[in-house]
């Protein structure tokens, strides 16, 4: 028996964990570290044999039960029986194989109600170190309950000699990312206009320790603002490239206020899915008329539920929240006359260019200004934009229609430039607007047949007529005197 565990512990090492170089210190004083940057972790040494530690440290010899195995499973079973069985890789009947996974999970069943005999909960130097430790075989893990919810995941149990070592635990979360598919590239942000589709590439990836799970839960849980409309027909599955039809459902009206839900019960019943596949959906969302205006955007989320505990399989995790915006902007046109002050009573249409070679456009709003001067064409995204006076104030000349270009880039915080040309616009980025004046001007009051002019001419002809027979009258009375 005095080599009982060397092979025992190779076997627990290398299906649960990497050992480092081991340092020697003093008998009865041990240290183990574990090499884990990640805040928030409360590593937990038990002690499960007792006993005499070779000068190489891959030994244990004179073994007994050690201060954390409970005696209702100790009782009627030597502590050099159990050791033999481990090492052989068996279970209790000596005969039914068990992995040092599998004994991992039994040992921590079998642990008494004692303290454990060493804990770590804070990060010095980019590791956890428990100290403190005598000479024996331990069963490393995580606190119960320390991590429900997080984006984390709970460390494999872990079976492993002291004296003082160093290990690399094994632990793996997913990772959950949205973008926007813009057809020849993605992106965090985009402009569109209300109307428009929006495509959305939701991708998951597995934990690099998948194979250590039993069975593991996997959630995708979407979340639209109300400025989308989802088209749920459209929400396609994909592992990979390779489109999926089962181990899933798709959940449309989920309690938790999500758009949608995709929920794989166990991703292990799908054959394909690995340690390395990504879980991949696709869909298409329509901007509706409640689409934020303006930097504050329209956001359209993804995280992930997973399994995070690959000792307890009912446990999970969350993945911090990818997160993806649209913008969208107004075009205002305020209507001035000569003078600059308000004038009402024009219409004007917008309209949006679909198709450069056939010069195709098609109407995005048509605004009467009866009773106003100002014409806010809202929901707007890029593109190349006509305006066209379509009713004028009454003596007033018709503007020629306007050509405008709008141009911008955008964030995850919002605009970071707009601009059009046209017009003279002024841009504000934080409420997404693009402002401009345009100014009438009135009608030439030109002279007309009919009018004034006519009756003076008239007036004047009438006099002349009568100054000439009255001068006729007299040079005629003249002679008759003669």
């Amino acid at each position: 028996m005095k080599k009982i565990l060397k092979l025992m512990l190779a076997l627990a090492l290398t299906s649960m964990l990497t050992v480092g170089n081991i340092d020697v210190f003093a008998a009865g004083t041990h240290s183990i570290t574990i090499n884990n940057s990640t805040p928030g972790h409360t590593y937990e040494a038990y002690q499960i044999f007792t006993g005499d530690l070779s000068q190489d440290k891959t030994t244990l010899s004179n073994i007994q039960w050690g201060s954390n195995m409970s005696s209702s499973y100790t009782s009627g079973k030597t502590a050099k029986t159990i050791a033999d069985y481990m090492e052989k890789g068996k279970a209790e009947d000596g005969t039914t194989a068990r992995t040092a996974a599998e004994w991992a999970t039994v040992i921590e069943g079998a642990l008494n109600n004692n303290s454990p005999a060493g804990t770590a909960n804070s990060v010095v130097n980019n590791a956890y170190t428990i100290t403190g430790l005598a000479e024996g075989y331990y069963l490393i893990k995580d606190r119960d309950n320390t991590l429900g919810g997080e984006n984390d995941a709970y460390t494999e149990f872990i079976l492993m000699l002291v004296g003082d070592a160093q290990v690399n635990p094994k632990s793996g979360i997913p990772t959950a990312t949205k973008m926007i598919d813009e057809s020849t590239d993605t992106a965090y942000s985009a402009q569109y206009r209300v109307g428009d589709t929006v495509n959305f590439i939701l991708t998951g990836t597995m934990p690099s320790n998948y194979n250590s799970y039993a069975s593991y839960k996997y959630t995708l849980h979407d979340k639209s603002a109300a400025g989308f409309t989802v088209d749920t027909s459209s929400i396609k599955v994909y592992v990979g490239s390779t489109q999926i039809t089962t181990g899933f459902t798709i959940n449309t009206s989920p309690s938790d206020n999500d758009t949608f839900d995709i929920v794989f019960t166990d991703t292990k019943a799908i054959q394909s899915i690995n340690s390395n596949s990504e879980i991949i959906v696709k869909y298409a969302a329509t901007v509706n008329s409640n689409a934020v205006i303006g930097s504050a955007g329209n956001s359209n989320e993804l995280k992930i539920d997973f399994s995070n505990n690959p000792n307890d399989p009912t446990e999970t995790g969350t993945t911090t929240t990818s997160s993806v915006k649209v913008y969208l902007y107004n075009i205002i046109i305020n209507k001035l006359d000569e003078n600059d002050a308000a004038l009402n009573g024009a219409k004007f249409k917008l309209e949006r260019l679909i198709d450069a070679t056939n010069d195709t456009w098609e109407t995005v709003d048509e605004i009467n200004g009866t009773s106003s001067n100002t014409f806010a064409f809202t929901g707007l995204g890029l593109g190349t934009y006509k305006l066209t006076e379509t009713t004028t104030p009454d003596g007033y000349n018709t503007i020629d229609p306007v050509t405008i270009v709008v141009t911008g880039t955008v964030d995850n915080t919002g605009f970071t430039a707009l601009s059009a040309t046209g017009l003279s616009f002024t841009a504000n980025l934080t409420n997404g607007t693009l402002t401009a004046n345009i100014q009438n001007i009135p009608g030439s009051a030109l002279p007309f047949t009919g009018g004034i002019g006519a009756t003076i001419f008239t007036v004047l002809g009438i006099a002349f007529i009568a100054v000439g027979v009255t001068i006729a009258v007299r040079r005629t009375s003249k002679k008759e005197s003669k």
